[in-house]
């Protein structure tokens, strides 16, 4: 959606004789850019903190009185100067996280930094980063979804059985994905209608092969749709005073798993109808060595989902490994809570240090690092609990949930101040 443009003036001061209270003839030129800007960065599912810390750090730079106020879908601005300001409404449907589109947005603040192009140049630049098609194709893509579910199966404890049956719910998943680029309807119910047949498969699986476990299959097959990220994201707004974005950002992380369990739910029943009843069974873990090298998998299906750049694929493996070599350091000296929080210190400072190497965004380093922490899983095991009427196990397990993401926050927040971030992407 285009954003809207209301006229902003002062209107208790009059101007003197001969002085001209009209903004600059470039004012356009420089609010074209930082709205889309903004929009690009609200689409790639930035959080609010670093939205407008980077805009407000760009208006400065172009000499612009700036307000910011952002949500998780839409971004209000007033640009302008001390007698005169417009105010812009962009909005947007969906995010996506792209590491590749956020690069190539550092690179163009650089060269605009650096004089090596205009503001009309960096703007038209922008909005072509923003128009440009997914980095890879939709095979490599399904692919990635189905190596994801089949590696995290093996990080939650499951055997060989647990694996081939992720890795059949995540092909599911990838498959969605792929119709739902093509299909409104299907984009719409994505999260339920996957949700769906990943219980309905689950359930058949297991009862072609009893003595399998299906919540972890089932939680690794939906791995991408678990909003543990959303949940950790929405702690540090709100942390950071954006009471309206982390509010907004932790309601709709708590919907999400409330609509994977309604699938779920349904799915069982279809499942069962098909099948009869699953016998479920307790999962046989693999060998310790197994789960840490199946993060080359892991750094290979968070290059794909995330479209970096595939030289950044190493710098996403590094992250894997520092957050997982972090958090069991962190046990080993410290308790749930308190390892959660040096672990994402540890990753946080690890992704400035890179970027002010490196001059590449700090999310290369600290998403793929942090939603390896998040306690997505955790959540969805809690509230399936409480579904079915064990409630003391899953209130204490949601009050966990929600430690662990403040502990999260609260690790990146520590990281900030230790290495400050010489960019905010």
């Amino acid at each position: 959606m285009e954003y809207s443009i209301f006229r902003n003036q002062a209107p208790e001061e009059s101007p003197g004789e001969g002085e001209n209270i009209s903004l600059p003839s470039d004012h356009n030129d420089k609010s074209a850019l930082i709205m889309r800007l903004g929009r690009v960065l609200l689409a790639l599912g930035s959080p609010a903190h670093r939205i407008e810390t980077t805009l407000t750090m760009l208006a400065n730079r172009l000499h612009l009185d700036s307000q910011f106020f952002s949500t998780p879908t839409a971004l209000i601005a007033s640009l302008g100067n001390e007698r005169q300001s417009h105010t812009h409404l962009v909005r947007v449907e969906s995010t996506t996280i792209d590491l590749g589109k956020l690069s190539d947005i550092l690179g163009v603040m650089d060269r605009l930094s650096d004089d090596d192009i205009s503001i009309r140049q960096a703007s038209m630049q922008v909005a072509d980063i923003y128009n440009a098609p997914p980095r890879y194709g939709a095979l490599l893509t399904w692919l990635a979804f189905a190596l994801l579910s089949a590696s995290a199966a093996l990080f939650l404890g499951g055997g060989w059985a647990e694996v081939i049956l992720a890795g059949l719910i995540g092909c599911t998943v990838g498959l969605l994905n792929l119709i739902g680029n093509y299909s409104e309807s299907v984009r719409r119910l994505f999260v339920p209608a996957a949700a769906t047949l990943g219980s309905i498969i689950a359930t058949v699986f297991i009862a072609f092969q009893p003595g399998t476990d299906m919540i972890t299959p089932v939680i690794a097959g939906l791995i991408i749709l678990i909003p543990g990220m959303d949940l950790t994201v929405s702690t540090r707004e709100l942390a950071s005073g954006h009471l309206v974005s982390g509010s907004a950002r932790m309601a709709g992380a708590i919907m999400v798993l409330m609509t994977i369990l309604f699938g779920l739910a349904v799915g069982s029943y279809i499942g069962e109808q098909i099948s009869g009843p699953a016998l479920v069974g307790q999962a046989t873990p693999v060998a310790s060595w197994i789960p840490r090298a199946a993060l080359f998998v892991v750094a290979f299906a968070f290059t794909i989902l995330f479209r970096a750049r595939a030289q950044d694929g190493l710098w996403i493996l590094l992250s894997s490994f520092i957050s997982v070599y972090a958090l069991s350091f962190s046990q080993q000296i410290s308790g749930p809570i308190a390892s959660a929080a040096l672990a994402a210190a540890i990753v946080g400072t690890a992704a400035n240090i890179f970027t002010r190497i490196s001059r590449k965004p700090s999310s290369i380093i600290y998403v793929p690092g942090l939603l390896l922490l998040v306690p997505g899983a955790m959540g969805f095991r809690s509230l399936n609990q409480i579904l079915e009427h064990n409630i003391i196990a899953g209130l204490e397990g949601l009050f966990n949930v929600f430690i662990t993401a403040v502990a999260l926050a609260t690790g990146m927040v520590i990281s900030s101040v230790l290495v400050p971030s010489k960019n905010e992407l």
